[in-house]
């Protein structure tokens, strides 16, 4: 149930007019963090992702001739979190990068965005009937492939948060979700912190993906997820995670830090802010 991706087609569209379902487009109410503009060609490199190892040729950083901003491409794949059917149509955004032009999920669930390069960055995800996403990532000078970033609808979002005491949506918080996967599947037993404290949660997943009273007693999601709801809007707070039996940890989806098992994530009005985690099989 949860990342696997594919490389997108860009179709771009204004970012100066942004219809949300649940969010407020390209902006949310936290600070950006430095960005840097050098530009030039992308080495070829490979970063390991929740599903694997993301590879790029030798490509060219793409550069906005409008903007003369230095960006690179985030190409994912957008699927419904229970179905993971593609959904096609959502409005994909830079964060907090109004002058960058936004691009819409294709037939296939699939898109390409322009991100700031060496940059904590993400995109915002907004669509008709579902709950806003918002998918942080620290960008270099290479591309991002093979992702998939699930959505929620709003009834399951409201019925979730509210089995764990929570309002959803709620106006000026965010929400969080933490992911666990291993070898491309999702994995129990594992546990997250926010840091600093704050909201309501955390509301671990039980195996069906729903919300389960059972597993917050024990502190562990059978099922590999756990969310935090009425966050407190946040320029940046952290993520501390567990993978279940020791196994080594690996943050994937969200900004670096000096430590592989946290990571960095904005708390965006309205929007549920998603961290992914690896948990190796060597633990």
């Amino acid at each position: 149930m949860m990342l696997l991706g594919l490389v997108g087609t860009l179709s771009a569209c204004s970012s100066t007019s942004s219809t949300t379902s649940s969010g407020s487009g390209t902006g949310g109410a936290a600070t950006t963090a430095t960005t840097s503009t050098t530009s030039g060609t992308a080495s070829t490199q490979s970063a390991t992702t929740s599903t694997g190892t993301q590879t790029s040729a030798s490509t060219t950083a793409m550069s906005s001739t409008s903007t003369g901003i230095p960006t690179v491409n985030l190409s994912a794949t957008i699927v419904d979190e229970s179905t993971q059917t593609p959904i096609v149509g959502a409005k994909v955004c830079a964060y907090l990068h109004p002058e960058l032009p936004c691009t819409m999920s294709d037939a296939s669930g699939k898109f390409t965005e322009g991100l700031p390069e060496n940059a904590n960055t993400g995109v915002l995800i907004d669509m008709a009937g579902y709950g806003g996403v918002m998918a942080p990532l620290t960008t270099q000078t290479f591309p991002f492939t093979g992702l998939t970033i699930e959505m929620a609808t709003t009834t399951q979002l409201t019925t979730y948060y509210g089995g764990g005491n929570s309002t959803y949506p709620e106006a000026g918080k965010g929400f969080v979700k933490v992911s666990f996967a291993s070898s491309g599947a999702m994995q129990g037993g594992s546990t997250a912190t926010l840091v600093p404290a704050g909201g309501k949660g955390p509301f671990y997943a039980g195996p069906t993906g729903t919300y389960d009273p059972a597993a917050g007693l024990t502190g562990t999601s059978s099922a590999g997820s756990v969310r935090y709801g009425s966050v407190p809007v946040s320029a940046s707070i952290e993520a501390d995670a567990q993978c279940a039996n020791g196994a080594t940890v690996q943050g994937q989806f969200g900004w670096a830090n000096a430590s592989t098992s946290k990571f960095g994530l904005p708390v965006v009005d309205g929007y549920e802010t998603h961290v992914d985690f690896q948990c190796s099989n060597n633990g």
